[in-house]
């Protein structure tokens, strides 16, 4: 580190803190702390600020899995702002290059028995012009494999024990798959300019209940079976029956939806346009819903399809794609069920 002073604050050049009020951290740090970390959760996060994904899902999940292997008193392990002792901070050893230096510093900085706390940190919408460098999955893999890596070289860990370990956290994940959500690819451009191609979003499963397997090929590790043969063939009449978890709030109108089609295994991302018992008609690119122009702000480019007086039958949805212009949707393949809708994206 070239700093040359005591103590070093080092926060995201981005406009997201204000660096103006700092007092806190020097505070924290005069009266002995080695590593002082702002927490945004306790601050505050303005609206747009953090993203849905970073904030009910990556930083509470890295953070706690932290506090848990390392016993560590951090709520917020990636907050951006954050001070700390210059001497402290050569001990450490920090090698990251990435956004994993984040949790680098927080669990060095706890296993070199330096004193750590936090302090309120409000958290503004970035203020840059351009997309930021951080990207969700592959940033949170590497912080869980950081995480994972120094805890098994903390405890000299046997193989016995590491697949113990890898076991529990792969019945975790699995379990998070099927009741909860997962990560799936926009496969085409259908949803620009929502949704770019080859783009990740979250399907959220549990929103709206998350669906139970009727058949092998839905279900985890199950799945497995139909790589044998004749298996699958056998797994095509094969119906459980549908089943859904509890939910927690039902679609809504301009939810963007992840669902299937039949029995096919291909997931399909739209747009709910018409909830049930809607009168659908579209005219000059517009479309209006129980005569009513929709009033549709994630559609940005128009079809001039025309059709008229269509009704979304109890529990259908009629659902586009927001290019209305090259989209396969309810206009060719007619109204989705409700037992077909898998989850909804998860909005930033």
């Amino acid at each position: 580190m070239s700093s040359s002073g005591t103590y070093v604050i080092m926060g995201d050049s981005d406009d997201s803190y204000d660096f103006s009020a700092l007092s806190l951290f020097t505070e924290k740090l005069s009266e002995g702390y080695d590593l002082v970390m702002g927490n945004r959760f306790s601050g505050g996060i303005k609206p747009d600020a953090m993203p849905f994904l970073h904030r009910y899902l990556g930083n509470p999940v890295l953070s706690f899995m932290g506090r848990v292997l390392f016993h560590i008193p951090i709520q917020d392990f990636h907050c951006g702002l954050r001070g700390f002792r210059r001497s402290a901070y050569e001990q450490w050893g920090v090698t990251a290059t990435g956004m994993e230096f984040a949790s680098e510093m927080v669990v060095k900085a706890a296993l070199c028995r330096h004193s750590l706390c936090e302090v309120p940190t409000i958290l503004y919408p970035d203020g840059r012009e351009r997309h930021p460098y951080l990207r969700s999955w592959r940033d949170g893999y590497r912080h869980f494999r950081l995480l994972s890596g120094l805890y098994f070289e903390q405890k000299n860990m046997s193989a016995r024990h590491f697949s113990r370990y890898f076991v529990v956290a792969l019945l975790l994940v699995l379990l998070i798959k099927m009741l909860v959500g997962e990560p799936v690819k926009v496969a085409s451009c259908s949803m620009l300019p929502t949704l770019k191609p080859q783009e990740w979003i979250w399907c959220d499963k549990a929103s709206y209940g998350a669906l139970m397997p009727r058949r092998f090929i839905e279900t985890l590790l199950l799945n497995l079976l139909c790589f044998i043969p004749g298996v699958m063939q056998k797994d095509t009449v094969r119906d459980w029956g549908y089943r859904r978890m509890v939910e927690f709030r039902e679609p809504e109108r301009l939810d963007v939806v992840i669902f299937k089609r039949g029995k096919g295994n291909n997931l399909y991302i739209k747009r709910i346009i018409g909830m049930p018992g809607d009168t659908l008609r579209m005219q000059d690119g517009k479309v209006y819903v129980n005569g009513q122009a929709l009033k549709d702000t994630g559609s940005k480019y128009s079809s001039y399809d025309v059709f008229s007086d269509i009704v979304v039958a109890p529990k259908h949805y009629f659902v586009m794609g927001d290019f209305r212009s090259n989209s396969y949707d309810s206009r060719r393949f007619g109204c989705i069920c409700w037992e077909d809708i898998v989850g909804r994206m998860a909005s930033d």
